[in-house]
């Protein structure tokens, strides 16, 4: 009996992890471009507790755009993201189905300069809408200095705030429409998505185009606690990448140190400037399972500032770097 009880245990364990290397296998991914400069295809993942949508991706290394693709009328209504980054702050371009424009800072402003300048906000002012779409053209396919266009936003803060707008306002907006977004069918397959490109090998340091989905995929896995991520799967796409190093969440919670900081423990997180879907490292998106500031940063923000805090919520994420690991709550 002690015999048919431990051999019915072991089959269930094979059929279940068989289960969930068929189910990923069955994802329905497909590229028409895979270069280090241009990614673009689309994917509909094959089972998931979680709606989920076909998307179109096209992904570049300062730029991103996730689109839902479908004959049906439901695919129209389905929020869309494009994400262009200029260096010192980023571009946000959201259809939910209405459009809305963001301009993010991600440069350390003086306390009076907004974060988050709206292109709505100031429609009815021709001056300030001649400035906002009489952005520089950026190259998408090249990486950008963290200082880059630096001035520009600036110019642009000083017309928001000479208008008068209200920063609260344009605060608690940004919010507002980034949770339609992560809530929606087409973030849930952006999740998956990360993970079916990592275990096609297409990881940051081999194809840095990859880097802005994989990072906003992270990003918005914070907020999606009903989307499974299979543990087991993503341990062994980091032994196949880290030659073999065994990655567990413990191992990933000491400190390990890399570009200016620290994993450890604050506000609660163990796995603090890790990136990784809570203590589960994801080695695909900064190349290895230590600190990285871009990580901390929004650390910070999540588990310090809130989940509802703009920044948290600010789920469109380019690079691995930051500036400073001053956590600010």
């Amino acid at each position: 009996m002690k015999l048919f009880l431990v051999t019915l245990l072991l089959v269930s364990c094979w059929a279940l992890a068989s289960a969930t290397v068929l189910q990923w296998d069955a994802d329905d991914l497909t590229f028409t471009t895979k270069t280090e400069a241009l990614i673009e295809g689309s994917f509909m993942p094959a089972l998931s507790t979680a709606p989920m949508a076909r998307i179109h991706f096209v992904t570049q290394p300062s730029a991103l755009t996730i689109t839902a693709v479908g004959d049906d009328d439901a695919a129209t209504t389905l929020p869309s993201l494009s994400v262009l980054d200029y260096g010192s702050f980023t571009r946000i371009d959201l259809a939910l189905p209405t459009p809305s424009t963001f301009l993010v800072a991600s440069a350390p402003l003086p306390s009076n300069v907004p974060t988050y300048i709206e292109f709505s906000a100031a429609d009815d002012n021709s001056a300030f809408s001649a400035l906002i779409h009489a952005l520089p053209a950026v190259d998408p396919s090249t990486k950008h200095g963290v200082d880059d266009n630096l001035d520009v936003f600036l110019a642009i803060a000083a017309k928001f705030n000479a208008f008068g707008i209200s920063q609260q306002v344009v605060d608690q907006h940004f919010i507002s429409e980034m949770i339609p977004f992560v809530q929606s069918p087409v973030a849930a397959s952006l999740i998956r998505l990360s993970i079916a490109l990592a275990r096609a090998g297409i990881d940051s340091l081999s194809y840095p185009s990859a880097l802005p989905l994989h990072m906003t995929a992270l990003r918005t896995s914070t907020h999606r606690p009903d989307v499974s991520v299979d543990v087991q799967l993503v341990q062994a796409i980091n032994r196949a990448r880290l030659n073999n190093t065994i990655v567990s969440s413990g191992e990933t919670s000491t400190d390990v140190t890399n570009l200016g900081c620290s994993i450890g423990n604050v506000c609660g997180n163990t796995c603090y400037g890790m990136c990784g879907k809570g203590c589960s490292c994801w080695s695909w998106v900064c190349g290895d399972c230590g600190c990285h500031l871009g990580c901390m940063q929004h650390d910070c923000c999540c588990s310090c500032k809130g989940m509802m805090s703009g920044c948290c919520l600010n789920v469109a994420a380019v690079r691995c770097a930051g500036y400073n690991n001053n956590c600010q709550p």
